[in-house]
């Protein structure tokens, strides 16, 4: 073994056992022990299983002001300029981030909203609860985290307010020509829905509904209701903010 094999040997040795300490102080002191960019160096561990992520890890949070959400937000190039990361680490981060959207939606499924509403089709909409309108408003805010392009989501519901389908449905902005009533019915239909509940996002703006969003909404529940879709909510979504169309019809 020539020295620079050694030296390069002993460098892995010396990271292996930094990494292992931070492990065990994580298991031993949890994860508040953490300084900002030690919590960046353990993520960054997992994309790259040898190197010294230490350097990575305080370049990583300086360039995005220390923030968690700029940083699982940021798109795969921007990862890369403002954080001087490799490619796959970039890849590993956008993963994870849709991995955790992921453990987000499902953990929201699994709580609240979950009692049957005992009413036959005519009545289930009206009868929707807050909590089964919060479930669903929670889960667009997870989804739309980090979406950059105006997105049109349409969610169909059956006869108990249980979602059985939650879908993109346009990429643009959101007005009746891209947003086809003919089509919205034929996805209903298909899926034997009683209703539905639409969602588009304002990737640079607030969550407060235009002009233009209020006019095509009323004009598609109206579209709708005549062939007895029921549209129960259209939420407009901006950062972590959802607001509802409906007290504006």
């Amino acid at each position: 073994m020539n020295k620079r094999e050694k030296k390069e040997r002993e460098a892995v040795n010396i990271h292996s056992g930094h990494r292992e300490r931070i492990r065990q102080r994580f298991l031993k002191d949890g994860y508040g022990s953490f300084e900002f960019h030690e919590k960046i160096e353990f993520l960054l561990f997992g994309a790259n299983s040898r190197s010294n992520t230490n350097e990575d890890a305080h370049i990583l949070a300086k360039g995005f002001n220390k923030s968690i959400i700029d940083i699982f937000e940021a798109d795969i190039d921007t990862l890369i300029k403002n954080g001087k990361i490799t490619k796959s680490m970039a890849v590993y981060i956008k993963f994870l981030h849709e991995l955790i959207k992921e453990y987000n939606i499902e953990k929201i499924n699994c709580t609240g909203g979950d009692k049957e509403i005992d009413a036959d089709t005519s009545q289930i909409y009206a009868a929707q609860t807050t909590a089964v309108l919060e479930k669903i408003k929670e889960r667009f805010i997870v989804q739309y985290a980090g979406i950059t392009e105006e997105t049109v989501r349409l969610v169909t519901l059956n006869n108990r307010t249980e979602i059985i389908e939650d879908e993109v449905i346009h990429v643009g902005d959101f007005d009746l020509v891209a947003v086809n009533a003919g089509n919205i019915a034929k996805t209903v239909f298909a899926r034997n829905a009683s209703g539905i509940i639409l969602a588009h996002n304002h990737p640079n703006g607030v969550p407060i509904p235009s002009a233009k969003d209020v006019m095509t909404t009323k004009r598609l529940k109206n579209i709708l209701a005549d062939i007895n879709i029921n549209l129960i909510e259209h939420y407009v979504i901006a950062g972590n903010s959802a607001k509802q169309v409906s007290p504006l019809l």
